[in-house]
């Protein structure tokens, strides 16, 4: 972000206030400069997964980012990042799910606990046609199946493109 005078490096989850009057922490001379996004290296999997009734460019019904960090033994998890939008004011993190991944070996059952957390601590804004049980159930289902891919991606190459 710069203000014109100074640049100043932030990490994007400082970027939002999480409220809906005034969701981003710019002002009004602040200018987004360029968003770095790191290269997924050999112990990182990683995974995005978004629900659209209609597919194609339509806008979220729920979406969610997912980002494991594994130890030497590609079996446990050093850091998980799970992070549901499209659903509040501003992106969620599912630090009670991250928790639950954090320091444990990946596995179906650990997936389906911390995709269930993660519906459980996150409270989606009701909108219409959608009900509040219907969104945490897509938050469920895009992070279990999110923690899978990420899983599945693991060391195998498969790093953003340069």
């Amino acid at each position: 972000v710069s203000d014109g005078d100074t640049d100043r490096g932030q990490p994007v989850e400082a970027l939002f206030t999480g409220e809906s009057a005034r969701p981003l922490t710019v002002g009004p001379s602040d200018i987004v400069t360029e968003v770095s996004i790191p290269h997924a290296q050999a112990d990182q999997g990683y995974a995005f997964m978004k629900f659209c009734p209609r597919g194609g460019l339509e806008f979220a019904t729920v979406n969610a980012a997912i980002l494991l960090t594994m130890l030497e033994d590609r079996e446990t998890c050093s850091i998980a990042r799970i992070v549901v939008g499209a659903v509040a004011a501003s992106p969620v993190r599912a630090r009670t799910a991250e928790d639950l991944v954090k320091g444990e070996k990946l596995s179906e059952d650990l997936f389906n606990t911390a995709a269930q957390a993660a519906a459980s601590e996150i409270s989606p804004a009701v909108r219409p046609a959608y009900s509040r049980s219907y969104l945490k159930k897509c938050i469920e289902i895009l992070c279990r199946d999110g923690l899978r891919i990420a899983r599945e991606r693991i060391g195998d190459g498969s790093a953003l493109p340069k």
